[in-house]
């Protein structure tokens, strides 16, 4: 297998071969390896300072070695670099003369409001927006049923760009920011009259995106997935006729077997089924142990034990199975089925848990 590397290669531990600029590999050596801003003008410095060493190679003397030192005398390089600077050691070119605004000590408010200027110039030259509230809006935006702010217009606008080269975007806002409508608005911009959209959002807001969907978005057919079975229904060869919404809550999407507790009974008390310790809770003087009705309905105090904290709770054979949605989707539905995913309180879906896995097997099923 060969691989093809496009652009300027790392520097070979220092070495400085016959014909090669000695200077030129110092200066990318310390590019490469430290994040302290650095010119190459400031090199005389670095080498008078006592910043980097040189030497021969064992045995062959045509071969050098330059190698920077991070730390010198017991203070770090960017030290170094801080004092060469308030010193007049070196110098950034063009800096304005005089004392730097660096010098005057502050809180960070007072360091923002110092710097504010260059600080919006930096984020503007790195984050340049796709799209600003001077910008034409799409004419789409005024076929929605309720019309959004111009701040929530524009905002639509740049997601539906970014998804365009992207697979995926965030949208992050207060709470009444109106969220959900930007969010609908962008799939109205991005997709046509005929796709398919998945929303997974926490069970008591399914019933409000099914409204928002209805009253926002025009011929719109928004459904609600409860269960395995609803979403073995939306199985359709070929592509989506009309504007499809499914709606599925997190819980329905993870659902799984009935869980039991998994305690052990003996001697009238309750015992950890792995590490055989009573189970109870520890209070300041006393412990109290669990009794049946403490496993009645399962909580944070009954989950798991206090001593080995394995879990408490098994799955139930013999009750009755929970196929979780996610799970039909994986399996039966194809790659990309769903034009856009939405996920709502996306902050809920991190991690190995239960929703996280169901939600990455959604995220799979979508184009974006």
């Amino acid at each position: 297998m060969c691989h093809l590397v496009i652009g300027t290669p790392r520097i070979l531990n220092g070495i400085v071969w016959p014909g090669d600029d000695e200077d030129e590999i110092l200066y990318r050596l310390i590019r490469e390896r430290c994040n302290t801003p650095f010119l190459k003008e400031w090199l005389s410095f670095v080498r008078k300072s006592g910043l980097c060493k040189s030497y021969y190679v064992l045995g062959n003397q045509r071969f050098r070695v330059v190698e920077p030192r991070f730390e010198h005398m017991g203070k770090p390089f960017a030290l170094w670099i801080c004092d060469g600077l308030k010193k007049g050691q070196i110098a950034i070119p063009g800096a304005a003369p005089g004392p730097s605004r660096l010098d005057r000590r502050g809180e960070l408010e007072d360091y923002l409001k110092s710097f504010a200027p260059d600080l919006a110039r930096k984020i503007q030259a790195i984050c340049a927006p796709l799209h600003t509230a001077s910008d034409q809006n799409d004419p789409k935006t005024e076929e929605l049923l309720r019309k959004p702010f111009p701040a929530q217009a524009a905002v639509a606008q740049g997601l539906a760009k970014s998804l365009a080269s992207r697979h995926m975007a965030f949208l992050v806002g207060e709470m009444g920011t109106g969220k959900t409508l930007i969010s609908l608005l962008v799939a109205h911009l991005m997709l046509g009259d005929n796709y398919r959209v998945l929303v997974m959002c926490p069970a008591h807001l399914v019933g409000k995106w099914q409204r928002e969907i209805a009253n926002t978005i025009p011929g719109a057919k928004p459904r609600i997935l409860k269960s395995w079975r609803e979403a073995a229904s939306i199985l359709t060869r070929g592509k989506p006729a009309g504007r499809l919404f499914y709606i599925v809550s997190k819980e329905t999407a993870k659902l799984g077997y009935v869980l039991r507790p998994a305690v052990l009974e003996r001697h009238g008390g309750l015992f950890c089924p792995s590490c055989g310790e009573p189970l109870g809770s520890a209070r300041k003087t006393r412990f109290e142990p669990f009794t049946k009705d403490d496993f009645k309905n399962r909580n944070s105090r009954n989950s798991f034990c206090g001593e080995c904290g394995n879990a408490l709770w098994t799955a139930d054979a013999k009750g009755p199975r929970k196929i979780p949605a996610a799970d039909f989707i994986k399996k039966r539905l194809p790659k990309g089925y769903f034009d856009l995913l939405i996920a709502d309180e996306m902050q809920d879906y991190k991690g190995r848990t239960a929703q996280g896995i169901a939600f990455s097997t959604l995220v799979r099923k979508a184009k974006k």
